[in-house]
């Protein structure tokens, strides 16, 4: 039973940490589209590229977090299988 709440934790850490990576990558990269627009008066244009690169790297690392967590349980569930039926 031990195991089972540790690994809903480190589940839950997982996911939360790729909530932040979204966040810190889009606003990182918003920002600093932000700061060039007010340094070379190109408002609001490098904002938005910013913001839309930085939704393109978040949506690439959530999906690949996902392919990750989707081929880990995949391999658990085989694990749990063969030891269920002796295989």
């Amino acid at each position: 039973m031990g195991g089972s709440s540790i690994k809903r934790k480190l589940d839950a850490m997982s996911f939360l940490g790729v909530g932040f990576s979204f966040i810190c990558e889009v606003g990182v990269l918003g920002l600093a589209g932000y700061w060039l627009d007010r340094r070379w008066d190109s408002a609001p244009w490098l904002l938005g590229a910013g913001i839309g690169l930085g939704m393109v790297l978040a949506l690439t690392h959530l999906l690949s977090s996902a392919a990750r967590w989707e081929e880990q349980e995949r391999q658990r569930r085989k694990e749990r299988d063969e030891r269920e039926h002796g295989d």
